[in-house]
């Protein structure tokens, strides 16, 4: 899948998650899908991984000053598109 500027703007939120995690080009330049996914799903859950997304400092910051999403000990979800041997290396 190839991902261009312009090409982004018709991307879905999940397939925008999809082309950043699991395709060259989006590895090689996220910048604009990250813009992309910012303007149209600031907060998405994504549906390969269940796990929601936030793309804004302010999004983020208030997401992690706020205890009722604190991390518990055993708790690590699992990544798209990360091979799970390097998501074991996180794990404590």
């Amino acid at each position: 899948m190839t991902v261009t500027a312009p090409a982004a703007l018709s991307l879905t939120p999940d397939e925008t998650l999809h082309a950043l995690f699991a395709t060259r080009e989006g590895q090689a330049d996220p910048y604009p899908l990250f813009h992309h996914l910012r303007a149209t799903a600031p907060v998405h859950r994504f549906d390969r991984d269940g796990n929601w997304y936030l793309t804004s400092f302010d999004g983020c910051r208030a997401l992690l000053g706020d205890l009722r999403f604190a991390k518990g000990p055993t708790l690590l979800p699992p990544r798209y598109g990360i091979p799970e041997e390097r998501v074991e290396g996180t794990r404590r």
